[in-house]
């Protein structure tokens, strides 16, 4: 085993060194990757973006106090004209995504190390945690989801848009 690890590549070797140093900045809390819709990265921490946090802030409003759904948000946002980081129309998924991603509460995720505080938040965590449990009530789908594996999923490309492909099931009568 010990003659194995000390034989491999420079490649293997190389990509361990780049996997340590990413949990290290993520242990610091520091941004890898793409930021999340309605920050920026500033010197290598998350920081708000005033334009998209806004958008941000008017979703889980529209979901905390008029009860609106998910559709509905999306609905509305696009009704006033706003876009998502690419320019496009906002789609039910996106609107999800964001209303369920901790980040927004300034809880810092990656590589299964999370940091809390890490950056400043756009919801307070009570108002968040409201917002997860009004979504959970407006499941159309009460059952518990079962999640399934697909070989291409987040490698494979769109050749339209040069989006992620993601695996989906559906069942139709």
């Amino acid at each position: 085993l010990v003659r194995a690890w000390l034989e491999r590549g420079s490649h293997e070797r190389r990509a361990e060194r780049s996997r340590e140093a990413m949990r290290t900045r993520a242990l610091r809390g520091e941004a890898l990757g793409r930021p999340p819709y309605g920050y920026r990265v500033e010197a290598r921490r998350l920081a708000p973006e005033p334009d998209e946090a806004a958008v941000v802030r008017e979703m889980f409003r529209a979901c905390i106090e008029d009860r609106a759904g998910i559709r509905r948000i999306a609905q509305q946002l696009n009704e006033t004209g706003h876009r998502t980081r690419r320019g496009r129309p906002w789609a039910t998924a996106s609107v999800r995504e964001i209303l369920r991603n901790p980040v927004y509460t300034g809880t810092y995720r990656r590589m299964g190390i999370v940091v809390p505080g890490a950056h400043p938040a756009l919801m307070p965590r009570g108002e968040f945690a409201r917002a997860q449990r009004l979504i959970e009530q407006r499941r159309t789908s009460p059952s518990r989801q079962r999640r399934h594996s697909y070989l291409l999923s987040g490698l494979a490309t769109c050749g339209y848009c040069g989006n992620r492909l993601i695996g989906v099931r559906r069942r139709r009568q």
